[in-house]
């Protein structure tokens, strides 16, 4: 599409980004979602128009697998989602919060689509700043190497829970430091997210090697 009309910005870790920052009311917003031929995870939200959202919801036809809402019509939003059904929502203070859940829930083959469904004009002075706010976060965002890195980590405690189970391992000590990670990357904290997975590390291991003895 045209700049800030279902605009394609990039894709990282296999998830495609694109910029609807012009669909500024329901109905504009609609075709943004119909555009999507991948699992979405949408952004939506900010000034008020008094517009009904039911409609907009209704079209996202199984496609949205979390709605994101941020600005000064998140909870009126939300509100109409549980009304006509739809329960997967997260609220956020931010459009850079909105990018980084959106990060961190996606997976290989979704889309993150920023298509709010609202005017710009109580975080933004005009759709345009805010398309091209997103765009930058999307493409400066420091979270895609732990998204890889993490990834990488569950893939490893999936091929080894078996193993774990075999050899009796601590299995509630390993989650717990994988949960302990979550919390940090939730909190952008990476150097203790770094520390935990090394910690991680470590305790397989150690419990690899006692029972060998």
């Amino acid at each position: 599409g045209v700049e800030h009309r279902i605009e394609f910005v990039c894709e990282k870790n296999g998830v495609a980004y694109y910029n609807d920052s012009k669909g500024t009311n329901p109905d504009a917003a609609i075709k943004g979602i119909q555009a999507m031929n991948r699992r979405t995870l949408l952004i939506g939200g900010g000034y008020d128009k008094d517009s009904e959202y039911e409609e907009w919801i209704e079209a996202f036809d199984g496609k949205v697998k979390h709605l994101v809402l941020l600005g000064q019509t998140r909870e009126k939003i939300a509100e109409a989602a549980r009304r006509v059904g739809f329960e997967n929502i997260i609220l956020v203070d931010s459009l850079e919060e909105a990018v980084h859940t959106c990060a961190r829930l996606a997976e290989p083959g979704d889309a993150v689509l920023l298509s709010p469904a609202c005017a710009s004009f109580d975080l933004f002075k005009n759709f345009e700043i805010r398309g091209n706010c997103f765009k930058e976060i999307v493409k400066n965002n420091n979270g895609d190497a732990f998204v890889t890195y993490r990834a990488n980590w569950l893939s490893y405690y999936s091929a080894i829970k078996d193993i774990n189970t075999a050899l009796s391992l601590d299995r509630k000590n390993i989650d717990a430091h994988l949960v302990l990670a979550d919390i940090y990357y939730a909190l952008g904290d990476d150097d203790n997210i770094l520390l935990t997975l090394k910690i991680y590390c470590a305790i397989i291991l150690t419990n690899m090697r006692k029972s060998r003895r």
